[in-house]
């Protein structure tokens, strides 16, 4: 088999992933739009196929072909976006892709009781960071995080519910900001994994910021 039909068969695997128990359908928005997810509020991100931005080609760090990309939106509108239910399970692990977010009061991932909506947790973008080097447009595509830079390029996180395992929880994505890098980059939201050990070791944990 060809790299590119590996390729493409793996992609293929992940659009067709089914939502089960423990895993939320479209965590990755490979179905190319808020299939699985429900909106409330204004227009603050839409889903995307871009892979670059700004004139220096910066790149995303997306999985995939599509992403949730607060470019696509109105950066002064307000809004949320809510996840199915799925119940916590495995190592208790959930790991997503999150960038933007400036103000981490104001943009947040939040976790939420399915039947009550009460809020269990609530993660920020911590590592987000304004470039403080210039970098000359010449056509390159250039991975920002290589110089410690967070912006729209996304931080893939990793979060600990094991004290919620069992429970029937949402993910909610939460957008209160009009300016300032007050819009959010999401992509590769998974909800189960058997043992911490099958995550990433580029995962960064995130902080529960209640």
């Amino acid at each position: 088999i060809s790299k590119n039909a590996y390729l493409a068969s793996n992609i293929l695997e992940n659009v067709n992933l089914e939502s089960n128990q423990y895993q939320i359908e479209n965590g990755n928005f490979e179905t190319g739009d808020l299939t699985g997810w429900t909106l409330s509020g204004n227009n603050f991100a839409s889903v995307s196929g871009s892979s670059i931005w700004w004139l220096e080609s910066f790149l995303f760090n997306k999985t995939g072909t599509y992403f949730l990309n607060g470019f696509a939106g109105d950066e002064s509108q307000f809004g949320t976006l809510t996840s199915q239910a799925f119940t916590v399970g495995g190592s208790g692990y959930i790991t997503f892709k999150l960038g933007g977010g400036k103000n981490t009061n104001l943009c947040y991932v939040e976790i939420i009781d399915a039947e009550t909506h009460e809020s269990l947790a609530k993660f920020g973008n911590t590592l987000f960071k304004d470039k403080e080097k210039s970098y000359l447009f010449n056509g390159e595509l250039k991975d920002l995080s290589l110089d410690g830079y967070y912006m729209a390029n996304m931080v893939e996180y990793k979060a600990d519910l094991s004290e919620f395992i069992g429970k029937n929880v949402k993910i909610r994505i939460v957008d209160k900001a009009e300016n300032d890098w007050g819009l959010l980059f999401c992509d590769d939201f998974v909800t189960y994994y058997e043992t911490v050990e099958d995550i990433s070791s580029n995962a960064v944990i995130a902080k529960n910021l209640m």
